[in-house]
């Protein structure tokens, strides 16, 4: 991990803390990265509350919906430097598509939630 400062490692801390507080969250895992790697890795609260087990900054949460839009994002901005095309089949990026049935699903589909493709549930989430 990089050299972070004892002082700006606290400020990290409490900034988190109070934000944990204030926001009535039981947990979150912060990690700050930059192009010489990890600079900060923590976990703050729980990281699981059935058995209170600590978070760390390798838990997973379930975000639900929030990755829907995230995705998107980054899609659409991989498309407008011209990385991919809303219009290539989605095979070409997701390799477990290429032998569904029926015509090729596009980006575009997938996205919109047009494409056919059922949901999978939370199965993925550790993948």
């Amino acid at each position: 991990m990089g050299d972070l400062s004892a002082a700006r490692t606290r400020e990290i801390e409490s900034l988190v803390y109070n934000w944990v507080r204030d926001n009535d969250v039981p947990g979150v895992s912060v990690v700050l990265v930059d192009a010489d790697g990890e600079r900060f890795a923590e976990g703050f609260g729980a990281g699981d509350l059935a058995s209170n087990a600590p978070a760390t900054p390798d838990t997973l949460y379930g975000v639900g919906s929030v990755t829907k839009p995230v995705t998107a994002l980054a899609v659409v901005d991989l498309a407008e430097v011209g990385r991919l095309s809303l219009s290539d089949p989605a095979n070409r990026y997701v390799d477990h598509l290429a032998d569904a049935p029926g015509d090729p699903v596009t980006v575009a589909e997938l996205l919109s939630h047009t494409s056919g493709v059922p949901a999978t549930g939370t199965g993925l989430l550790a993948q």
